[in-house]
């Protein structure tokens, strides 16, 4: 199972652009209902590197103020590694706040916002995570979207949604993976704003299709640059 693409794991991936940007939202929407799945969630991913050593207990406090947030905290050390996780709800959205000194010099950010709604616009949420984290530095943003269809697809099927999904974003897919029982294409779509590099090639969206265990139905995520939840 993939556990979702995470700051600390950026070593095969270089960014190329760097601007937030709502209107990501309605062209995933687009290749998420050509699959013929339903929406039933969200996640948006914020982060930045920050230039100068920051303390970690003003910065997640200043956080959860500035999102209105009473979270639950919880701390993490090692040698070269120390972080603040904070969480909590917000307006139906979970929150998470992740303070991390990974390195001398590598200091980082992240807000994530996820609610388990159909059909929610979310373009609040966007613009609040961005305002909280513009003083830090560029923000950098994931989107997610997650939907289900009724049954399994067979083998056919699900090369037709993903063919469906790819014309609705007018792009063709690049890199093809599989992790468990998901099929995950990365590609580069001209609706989006922020590009990365993925081994040699230059991403902006990823679609990954597959069944849990268990579950007599198929899930389908949509994300730019890539899908972060876990599946």
């Amino acid at each position: 199972m993939r556990t979702g693409w995470w700051i600390l794991g950026m070593g095969i991936v270089v960014w190329i652009g760097a601007h937030t940007r709502t209107m990501a939202t309605p062209p995933l929407s687009a290749a998420l209902s050509a699959t013929g799945a339903r929406a039933s969630g969200y996640a948006v991913s914020d982060w930045v590197s920050v230039d100068r050593p920051t303390n970690l207990d003003v910065v997640t406090h200043r956080l959860s103020r500035a999102l209105t947030l009473s979270p639950r905290f919880r701390e993490r050390e090692g040698p070269d590694y120390s972080a603040q996780f904070w969480s909590g709800s917000v307006g139906g959205d979970h929150l998470e706040i992740v303070v991390e000194n990974v390195q001398p010099g590598a200091e980082y950010i992240v807000v994530t916002a996820s609610a388990l709604t159909h059909g929610q616009d979310f373009g609040s949420t966007v613009a609040r995570l961005k305002t909280a984290l513009h003083p830090y530095g560029v923000v950098h943003q994931d989107v997610n979207l997650v939907g289900h269809i009724a049954g399994v697809l067979t083998p056919a099927e699900e090369r037709a949604a993903m063919r469906h999904a790819w014309a609705a974003l007018k792009d063709a897919p690049v890199v093809r993976e599989t992790a468990g029982m998901y099929v995950s294409e990365l590609g580069f779509s001209p609706l989006f704003s922020e590009t990365m590099g993925w081994d040699g090639h230059r991403v902006d969206v990823e679609i990954a299709i597959g069944v849990n265990p268990g579950h007599r139905q198929t899930t389908v995520y949509v994300g730019t640059p890539l899908v972060t939840m876990s599946y």
